[in-house]
């Protein structure tokens, strides 16, 4: 019975792997559209602008051109004042402090080990 369940454990894994990549592929796949999107775009803008048209309508869609208010461009961070700023709350760096301890033998208030788990390892011939 353990044999069959651990069976089924590593078939289950290879179907997530497979999907995990099949994903991946979908994922890239999905970015070059809409990379090829936004390049149609850009070329329709620049026609339009070249042209001097701010709208074309048709019986699907209407397209038109507005100018937008100005962006922010930063380009020196170290010299925007702190008002500008929102506090992050620290994060706890739990690796570094895992290793402190069990590495370094570094004793550390508010920190003990817990208790190991045990594992399961399946190999496959």
């Amino acid at each position: 019975m353990c044999l069959e369940l651990a069976e089924e454990a590593i078939e289950r894994e290879m179907l997530a792997e497979a999907i995990e990549s099949r994903i991946k592929d979908l994922q890239a796949r999905r970015q070059r559209f809409l990379h090829g999107a936004e390049m149609l775009r850009t070329l329709v803008l620049q026609c339009m602008d070249t042209r001097g048209e701010k709208a074309i309508s048709s019986p699907e869609l209407t397209l038109s051109i507005s100018t937008r208010s100005a962006d922010v461009v930063v380009t020196d961070e170290a010299a925007v004042p702190s008002r500008f700023f929102t506090p992050q709350p620290p994060n706890l760096d739990k690796k570094a402090l895992k290793d402190a301890v069990l590495t370094d033998g570094e004793v550390i208030d508010g920190v003990s080990l817990g208790n190991g788990k045990i594992s399961l390892t399946i190999r496959r011939k």
